[in-house]
């Protein structure tokens, strides 16, 4: 069943961008950050600190000129770890295109190099995750609708919350990408000062311990954007197409959900939030069920 979407994927994210602009007046902007690990190459060891300030080198001279909607390449958190991001923009196809074949370029050019760059989502249970973080606004008439509407903010960052369990099954699509939302490994990272990936449907301002983010620093080519939520519960792994795509139909919603905010860490007990699904297979038991993004996505995997 899932094969017929993936085989269908870029259709499907056309289509859902054409009922997104029938929905809404608004102009919906993503821009995507994707981390990576850097392994030799029989996955064993995790590369030095020279090699990964090496391959960075290298992919800052490559990337950019091969795919122009990234800007910046630098190290993360995690031992080898590298980030990819790219600038806003409208045009989504385009960001998938780039995205993907930005990845196959990061593979390959560590295979010359006899290492492997591994976009798994959590190669260690003691240090960061991998993530496919989303950086999502909407616009009018050249304006950042959040920077002064907190009302539409809030109510698009509740419509993802609210239907990122019928979304998992794409944000998620390996059983091993669930260990990357443990509360015992990311409750430890947590402790170390490392960064840690969400474990419910949380929102916060500048809190990276929630599923949605409000940052309140706005770094280099983000800041001419404005105001974002970076949704960041999908794993370094997950199909872009599907994912920007399911996207598009939440955003698009009419619904109204405004979520509560979170001010400490979000997996404390104490604030009682609803967990996401924490399996693959609870995942497409969920996405199995007649809902609204599975109707949408058969609807528009059907050939024009």
């Amino acid at each position: 069943m899932l094969e017929k979407l993936y085989l269908n994927k870029r259709e499907i994210l056309e289509k859902s961008q054409k009922f997104f602009k029938n929905s809404s007046s608004l102009i919906l902007k993503i821009g995507c950050e994707l981390e990576f690990f850097l392994f030799e190459e029989n996955l064993q060891k995790p590369v030095n600190q020279a090699t990964r300030d090496d391959f960075i080198a290298e992919l800052q001279i490559e990337l950019p000129k091969k795919f122009p909607l990234i800007y910046r390449i630098e190290e993360e958190q995690g031992v080898s770890q590298i980030e990819v991001k790219t600038v806003f923009t409208p045009d989504l196809s385009r960001l998938c295109e780039e995205l993907e074949d930005a990845k196959n370029f990061i593979k390959n050019l560590a295979a010359q190099k006899k290492l492997t760059a591994s976009f798994a989502a959590q190669p260690f249970v003691d240090d960061c995750g991998s993530a496919l973080q989303f950086n999502i606004s909407l616009h009018q008439n050249d304006k950042n609708i959040f920077e002064f509407d907190e009302n539409i903010l809030k109510n698009v960052a509740g419509n993802l919350l609210k239907m990122t369990n019928q979304m998992m099954i794409f944000l998620a699509p390996k059983k091993e990408d669930y260990a990357r939302f443990s509360y015992e490994i990311n409750r430890n990272l947590f402790k170390k000062g490392k960064f840690t990936a969400p474990i419910n449907l949380s929102f916060g301002a500048d809190n990276r311990t929630c599923a949605i983010r409000v940052p309140r620093v706005h770094q280099a080519l983000f800041q001419t954007n404005g105001k974002r939520l970076e949704y960041r519960i999908a794993a370094a792994n997950a199909d872009i197409f599907l994912a920007i795509a399911a996207l598009l139909l939440v955003i698009s919603s009419d619904e109204k959900n405004y979520p509560k905010q979170i001010h400490g860490n979000a997996f404390d007990e104490q604030y009682e939030v609803a967990e996401f699904c924490m399996s693959l297979n609870e995942a497409k038991k969920i996405f199995e069920k007649e809902n609204f993004i599975k109707e949408k996505f058969f609807e528009f995997s059907i050939p024009n």
